[in-house]
């Protein structure tokens, strides 16, 4: 099932007009990046070739014998080359230069891990052939930190060679909710927690509830997403131990450099070259208070991957009682953390989401330059939708409940009210955030102050609906 990246596919087909363009795509695996391609090229004239961890006159074998399946040429049937550039001149001489061609190398990055030549290599047959023809080339990979260096980093001999470079994040809540059509709103957000916007997770849920998922999935050793962080981390971003106790201690709630560094009874400095590797793959991202510059000394550091997050808090602890066949300390940990917690959390990032769009679609007037969350440095104020519009100096606070049956109340608002007076301007804008409704109360608020912005399940309530509004 293919949903989203309508952006993506836009990108690809302004490039597609050009005479000749080279498009590097990279991101997480299991994002959908080969499915995209697959779509944009679907129609097209095209080689897509999908390279192996194999030794390189294997990748080259391979890449030959794509090249005659793809054009029927008897010629190409038995033939054994050694050499990429030899390949590469093959490919030119066989396609029809007549028209528009694509060229696909997908996982890229295995074929510099055998090859650390290949991108001198591919600089050399882009600028003397490639870059003459009338070709697309799209190199696509998710190693992440083999892409960058690669193909994207200045030291790179394709750095200044690529016309542009596209990448792939997990899927944002209001495209994964096209995959399960069939939940309501709370279990979209809570399946979203789970399985962080990845397309291939999220159609392993099909018909199953949260307890079935969760049991049969994630907590199980036969369950694919049992294993599936191990092949992520182990293999795709081939961390050794040091680097993954830094996850596991991030994932257990240590989030501040002097508190990770404490629970791995190391010096902070000696765990900084780590957080960076780690930030820099993606994998973790250090969060500052909306507030405050980049510079700020007050961040923390969180784990990026939605899936990833999920791992290190409800299947990493439990995993040697679950490899012996004992599930339920494992279960009885999720039904008690993940309902009253944990989708809290991930509610607050759908509602950051929301907020966009609906500036996108016109709904809310309002100039994003700063959006994320509010922390003090003790964490005893947290405000968790916060965006600063620095052109007309106003400030934007917003409060996100995730509530199983009680409607957002007025006590809601005035808590956030008196958040709000640590902030020195008086030009606030308000935005509570509900998944369950609002009383009348709220309600009758919100339709006579402008100031006062409402949010149920996916969308912005304008003040002409207010009073259809259902306070449930």
């Amino acid at each position: 099932m293919f949903v989203g990246r309508e952006n993506e596919l836009t990108h690809l087909n302004n490039e597609y007009k050009n005479n000749h363009s080279f498009v590097i795509i990279y991101g997480r695996r299991r994002c959908g990046k080969t499915t995209l391609i697959q779509k944009f090229i679907e129609d097209k004239d095209s080689m897509f070739f999908q390279a192996t961890e194999d030794e390189d006159v294997v990748n080259i074998s391979n890449f030959i014998n794509t090249l005659y399946l793809s054009t029927n040429n008897p010629l190409l049937k038995n033939y054994i080359t050694t050499s990429w550039e030899d390949a590469f001149n093959i490919y030119l001489n066989t396609i029809d230069k007549s028209k528009k061609n694509i060229l696909v190398i997908d996982e890229f990055s295995y074929i510099v891990s055998k090859n650390k030549a290949f991108p001198s290599i591919l600089q050399k047959i882009w600028d003397l052939y490639l870059s003459k023809e009338n070709i697309m080339l799209i190199l696509c990979g998710s190693l992440v930190s083999i892409m960058k260096k690669s193909a994207l980093n200045y030291n790179s001999p394709l750095y200044g060679r690529r016309t542009s470079q596209i990448k792939i994040n997990p899927l944002p809540f209001t495209d994964a909710t096209k995959m399960m059509k069939t939940k309501n709103f709370k279990d979209q957000v809570r399946f979203y927690s789970i399985t962080g916007g990845i397309p291939l997770y999220l159609n392993l849920i099909q018909n199953n509830d949260i307890e079935i998922f969760v049991k049969q999935t994630c907590l199980n050793t036969s369950g694919y997403l049992f294993i599936e962080p191990a092949i992520l981390l182990n293999h795709s971003y081939n961390l050794n131990n040091s680097y993954l106790s830094v996850i596991n201690a991030i994932g257990s709630g240590h989030t501040k450099p002097t508190d990770i560094a404490s629970f791995l009874n190391k010096k902070t400095n000696e765990i900084s070259p780590a957080l960076q590797l780690l930030e820099e793959q993606l994998i973790i991202k250090k969060e500052l208070p909306a507030t405050e510059n980049k510079k700020s000394r007050k961040g923390i550091y969180l784990i990026n991957d939605k899936f990833l997050n999920f791992y290190f808090h409800f299947i990493k602890p439990f995993e040697s009682q679950i490899e012996r066949g004992l599930f339920d300390s494992a279960y009885k940990h999720f039904n008690d953390t993940f309902y009253f917690q944990f989708q809290g959390k991930v509610f607050e990032s759908v509602c950051r989401e929301l907020f966009i769009t609906e500036i996108k679609n016109k709904k809310i007037e309002w100039n994003i330059d700063t959006l994320g969350s509010y922390f003090n440095r003790d964490h005893s104020i947290e405000i968790d939708v916060v965006s600063l519009d620095k052109i007309n100096n106003k400030l934007f606070l917003g409060e996100c409940k995730f509530f199983n049956k009680k409607t957002v109340d007025i006590s809601t608002f005035n808590n956030l009210v008196e958040k709000s007076k640590i902030f020195k301007t008086e030009k606030i804008t308000y935005g509570l955030f509900s998944a369950t409704g609002f009383t009348k109360e709220v309600l009758d608020l919100a339709k006579n102050n402008d100031n006062l912005l409402l949010f149920n399940e996916y969308r912005y309530i304008p003040k002409s609906e207010i009073h259809k509004a259902k306070n449930i």
